[in-house]
């Protein structure tokens, strides 16, 4: 992995985390959650990225090298 590929895939993890942050903060002001949004969502999309790293990347996990 290079330099930019570890910079691009933590761009991508942010920008999700951001968009599920977002949603969660929504469930949150309804009192439908009791968590931090912000630490869930980071959670999750890292939970999510250790077992399915191409759904962020875009990349096809059996054509991956």
């Amino acid at each position: 992995m290079g330099l930019f590929s570890g910079i691009k895939n933590t761009f991508k993890k942010s920008e999700a985390a951001m968009v599920v942050q977002k949603l969660l903060e929504t469930q949150a002001k309804v009192g439908l959650l009791l968590h931090d949004p912000a630490e869930l969502a980071r959670a999750l999309v890292m939970a999510v990225w250790d077992k399915h790293p191409a759904l962020f990347t875009g990349r096809d996990a059996e054509a991956a090298p």
